[in-house]
């Protein structure tokens, strides 16, 4: 069992080792506050379990753990000074085990490890392990989705260690904005101006994974409200922040994740409209089923394959074998049955990166039934149940 409460609590006893007056520190201590939020946030809209939900909270309390040694050993976060991530894995992980403070049971270790390990590479890759693979990703979406919110409380100064007006005059080097036209993040080692520093704040969002944290960005604006930070003068860093604000906004819009980094599965289920005197018989060709067109036989109450007039009954299966689709024909034209369509769903052969399964309904119908007084209300309000 994961106990969020006792955990802070170690926390708050580690974080007595360090000079919490420090304001490096206490920015610190803040963002790790903000981090867990927003590992919440992400987990709940995502709905993960509570177990995972709980796990996701943990990572975020300890991911910059081996920051606060940095700052007391350099008073710097720069990434030459030390590798805060793989030492925050060795004070956890180490000779010492400083993990079980935290969490006492070693259920979770690798999948902390992991994901704390990851959470500030350029990109995240080597990862096999579905469970931590959906937590290195999760913390590094919860990690940026806060720092929009430092980006927008902290004084430009402490940035960029210039002054809004200052960076507004910069130029956004060739090779930074070659990189953005990429769609792609921006190397530290790559910026040179105060503007290169500021566009690869925004290039974060190049490098998000879940639909949820989309949804948080656009609720909260921070695309725009972070490029009209600064007051631009140089006119070419203007005309290209625009066109960054305009892709980027785009982007997040439109949730443009390659296909091998969908985490959500598109299900089509063709419902039936029946009256006593129209009836539009499902078009099996035209449905298409979890982007598989594999079929499995119906089984009987009795545990036998399901055969009507000689024709074995059917029905479309997820590639994973985690959804079973309708059966066709569920109800005769001639009836007054309502026309049915269940889909069965095993969630526990489901991959732990599948966060959400949408469920769509299109309504047949002849063109005179359009106007029709009894049917019209039918077709733009009773679509029946989910369950």
């Amino acid at each position: 069992m994961i106990d969020l409460k006792y955990a802070n609590r170690e926390f708050q006893k580690f974080l007595d080792e360090y000079d919490r007056e420090d304001e490096k520190v206490k920015l610190k201590i803040v963002h790790t506050e903000g981090v867990v939020k927003c590992a919440d946030e992400i987990a709940v809209r995502m709905g993960l379990s509570e177990e995972d939900r709980n796990l996701a909270c943990l990572i975020a309390l300890l991911h910059d753990i081996g920051r606060f040694e940095q700052l007391k050993l350099f008073d710097s976060f720069q990434p030459d000074t030390m590798d805060h991530a793989s030492y925050g894995v060795e004070i956890l992980f180490g000779h010492k085990q400083m993990i079980r403070r935290f969490v006492q049971e070693d259920t979770w270790d690798e999948i902390i490890k992991t994901a704390i390990a990851k959470h500030s590479d350029f990109r995240l890759k080597g990862i096999e392990d579905d469970r931590a693979l959906l937590h290195a990703r999760l913390i590094r979406d919860a990690d940026k989705l806060d720092n929009c919110r430092v980006k927008l409380e902290e004084s430009i100064e402490v940035l960029l260690g210039v002054t809004g007006e200052e960076a507004g005059k910069q130029e956004i080097t060739e090779k930074i904005w070659d990189t953005c036209m990429k769609k792609s993040s921006i190397l530290s080692a790559d910026r040179i101006t105060a503007m290169d520093y500021w566009v690869s704040y925004l290039a974060y969002f190049f490098d998000l994974n879940f639909p949820a944290t989309f949804s948080i960005i656009q609720e909260q604006d921070y695309v725009k409200k972070l490029i009209d930070r600064i007051p631009y003068e140089n006119q070419d860093t203007e005309r290209k922040m625009q066109i960054l604000c305009d892709w980027i906004q785009e982007y997040v819009k439109e949730i443009e994740y390659p296909q091998e980094q969908k985490f959500y599965d598109l299900i089509n289920i063709t419902s039936l409209l029946h009256s006593k005197t129209t009836y539009f018989k499902e078009n099996e060709n035209d449905f298409v089923f979890y982007n598989s067109n594999k079929r499995v036989p119906v089984l009987d109450n009795n545990g036998n394959v399901l055969i009507i007039d000689g024709q074995t009954i059917t029905r479309p299966i997820s590639e994973d074998g985690s959804v079973y689709g309708p059966i066709a024909d569920l109800a005769d034209k001639n009836s007054t049955e309502k026309g049915r369509d269940i889909v069965d769903v095993d969630l526990t052969k489901t991959s732990l990166n599948v966060q959400q399964i949408l469920f769509t309904a299109s309504i047949y119908c002849l063109p005179t039934d359009v106007d029709n007084p009894l049917l019209a209300p039918r077709m733009k309000y009773n679509f029946g149940q989910v369950r």
